[in-house]
């Protein structure tokens, strides 16, 4: 719950002190500066409630060192986003026209909205840590990006992407939510061993039912599935391979 809680915080606090900023997609305001503090904050805010709550389930109690750096990349990107000519921005977003290997992971931290790095990161700071703690953390890294290259990639060859552009760690945050799974995580409810994979399960299911409608929304329904596709395998091998050493 204080988990939960930090990161409803933390969103709230996204949208209010980057709404200017990305209205006006300009650096000329001091959101800006104010929300590249925040993250830190945050994060500094989560570990000294881990240490400070004894009863508090360790496996989600405190986040985890790449899922730290993951969120402030991700934010002071971001805010690079708003402060830099969108010249520069453009060859990290990736499309068939203007595909190269490097795009596959540079992708994955570019967001086109306040609303769009909020989701992405609220469900990276609630599934992240436990994957994290049961692997190390150089494989978490390579897991995560391994799933979003390979949602990206799958998002622009089968839709036909020649020019369109590919961007943001949705498919990323989706494998991870696949690894979840793949690992069948639960959780203790007070006597209960509560099956907790079963709710990023329902998103995957949901997402997957969306993407056969084949919508044509602006949102990369194929990465995001394909990015689950990829985490689930990743987390059923994983688990397999480790008991059976």
């Amino acid at each position: 719950m204080i988990l939960l809680t930090l990161a409803f915080l933390y969103s709230i606090l996204c949208v209010r002190l980057s709404f200017e900023g990305e209205k006006r997609k300009i650096g000329y305001n001091i959101t800006y500066f104010i929300s590249l503090l925040l993250t830190p904050v945050i994060a500094s805010l989560f570990v000294f409630t881990s240490k400070k709550v004894d009863n508090f389930d360790k496996s989600i109690r405190s986040i985890t060192p790449i899922v730290i750096g993951l969120v402030a990349m991700n934010f002071f990107i971001f805010n690079c986003e708003l402060l830099l000519p969108s010249q520069i921005i453009q060859p990290l977003l990736m499309s068939l026209g203007s595909f190269s290997f490097d795009k596959l992971i540079t992708h994955q931290f570019i967001h086109a909205s306040t609303e769009h790095l909020r989701n992405n990161m609220c469900v990276l700071l609630l599934v992240g840590p436990p994957i994290e703690r049961r692997m190390k953390s150089l494989q978490f890294i390579i897991f995560y990006l391994i799933c979003g290259s390979i949602g990206g990639f799958l998002q622009i060859y089968l839709d036909g992407l020649l020019t369109a552009t590919v961007a943001g760690a949705s498919s990323s945050i989706y494998g991870l939510m696949g690894i979840f799974v793949g690992m069948k995580i639960t959780n203790k409810i007070g006597k209960i061993n509560f099956p907790t994979f079963l709710i990023p399960l329902y998103f995957i299911v949901d997402e997957f039912i969306i993407s056969l409608g084949h919508q044509k929304d602006g949102i990369g329904h194929i990465a995001h599935v394909a990015g689950a596709l990829t985490g689930i395998i990743i987390g059923y091998l994983y688990e397999r391979f480790t008991k059976t050493k």
